[in-house]
């Protein structure tokens, strides 16, 4: 892919975020920023088992496509529903997975 983001191409892959837009007993909403366009994957998982920071058991995912709004700024909000819900005063986690797509 090439790079047509001029002074920004130094920049990470993700400029903002993640950052925890809402959580419901049976959802989880993160938004990000990113300068590229990416399928984004987001695992809703129960809480770390050791500590080796593996996670527990996933909860749910689901993947959602950036949206473009200029040349290099690409953002989604992404909502994972779970299985079973989430409970008040108990920890979860959660982890993304980038993919990259074509740049149209």
């Amino acid at each position: 892919m090439s790079d047509r983001c001029g002074p920004v191409e130094n920049l990470p892959l993700v400029l903002a975020g993640p950052i925890l837009r809402r959580v419901q007993p049976t959802a989880v909403t993160v938004w990000l920023a990113l300068r590229h366009p990416q399928a984004v994957t987001l695992k809703v998982c129960a809480t770390y088992v050791n500590d080796l920071n593996q996670l527990g058991t996933t909860l749910g995912q689901n993947t959602q496509e950036t949206v473009r709004l200029a040349e290099c700024l690409h953002i989604v909000a992404i909502t994972t529903f779970v299985e079973t819900a989430l409970e008040p005063g108990q920890l979860y986690a959660y982890n993304l997975e980038f993919s990259p797509l074509e740049d149209v």
